[in-house]
Order: C-alpha cells, then structure tokens, then sequence
C-alpha cells in the first residue's frame, strides 16, 4: 500500500512537472489607448513652415486614446543625438482623443500659437524620446530612432496611426492621418 501512495505521488509530480507553459502573449501592433506617441518625424526638408515662414524640423505627436491633459513639468521631448542634452519641456496643453500636436523642433524655445523647442533634430544617428515625470520617476514613453528617411520631401511616420508600423511617408502630414501618405 505504502509503495502504491509512492508511485501515485510520483506520477502526479511528472504530470505536473510536463504541463505545457502558457504560451508569449504575441506583441501588440497597435499602442495602448492613452499613450501619447510620436507618431511622425521630418529631420530636414519639411515641406511645411512653422508661423516664422521657416521650413524647419518637426515633430507630431499622436494621441490614440480619450483626451488627455498634459501638465508643464510632466513632459519632456528630447533629441538623444545631442548626448546629455537637457530636455525640453512641454507646456500645459490639452490633446483631444485621436488628435494631433506638431512641435517644431527649430532651436526657437519658444512657446507661442506654436510649440518650438531649444533644439533641432539630428538627421542621422539620432534618436527622439517622449518622457512623461510622474511623483519624480522618469518613465521613456516613446522613443523614435531618426532615420534618413526622415528627410527630403518625406517623412518617417506610424501608419496607421497609433501602430507599431513605422514607414516612409510622402507627402508629409503634419496633424493628419498617416494612412493617406504611405509610399508604395
């Protein structure tokens, strides 16, 4: 008896030993509603000016969720390729659900009608990041590398909008979908 309460226990322990683990949950293609992303980037040659009349660097930022109230010194845009450049702040502004905000990214540091940072983008090697500050942890929200495509008469952008598709897009749409833009 005792030697068969021995072989049972064992058994049980080898089918539970064997059970197949739950599989990786598959990587979403689309960003979680709510979270703010860069959704497009032109490092040189917008075909676009800013309120100046400049045709300078610029970048959209996407709101895929409800509307969202951003707070001055909770958000920040820096460009990596300036090395430990301190980043720019955000000011207090609303995005509604599904909408747009373009930042130019033209050295200005100015906010007026317009955001304009203190710096301009890099259009090589560099990379974007969106910070979010929250009770003094630094969370990277987005973070966009800046490619070649990202110039000319083009811009480097999600598409659809909101999804993990990044793509040359051509014409540049600064504060409108993505989709209409995506070169063959």
């Amino acid at each position: 008896m005792k030697r068969s309460i021995q072989i049972l226990l064992i058994h049980a322990l080898l089918v539970g030993c064997t059970r197949e683990s739950d599989p990786a949950p598959a990587l979403p293609d689309t960003i979680a509603a709510g979270r703010l992303v860069v959704n497009e980037v032109v490092a040189s040659g917008s075909m676009v000016a800013n309120e100046f009349g400049e045709h300078a660097d610029w970048v959209e930022l996407y709101n895929p969720g409800p509307a969202m109230h951003m707070e001055a010194g909770e958000w920040y845009l820096t460009d990596r390729s300036e090395g430990d450049a301190e980043p720019f702040e955000l000011p207090t502004m609303d995005i509604p659900e599904q909408g747009y905000l373009l930042i130019w990214c033209d050295g200005e540091d100015l906010i007026t009608d317009e955001v304009h940072t203190d710096f301009a983008l890099s259009s090589k090697d560099g990379s974007l990041r969106l910070v979010h500050v929250s009770n003094e942890a630094e969370l990277i929200v987005d973070e966009v590398p800046i490619k070649d495509g990202a110039q000319g008469d083009a811009s480097m952008g999600r598409a659809p909008d909101g999804t993990m598709n990044w793509t040359r897009l051509s014409p540049q749409t600064p504060g409108a979908p993505n989709e209409l833009a995506v070169e063959p």
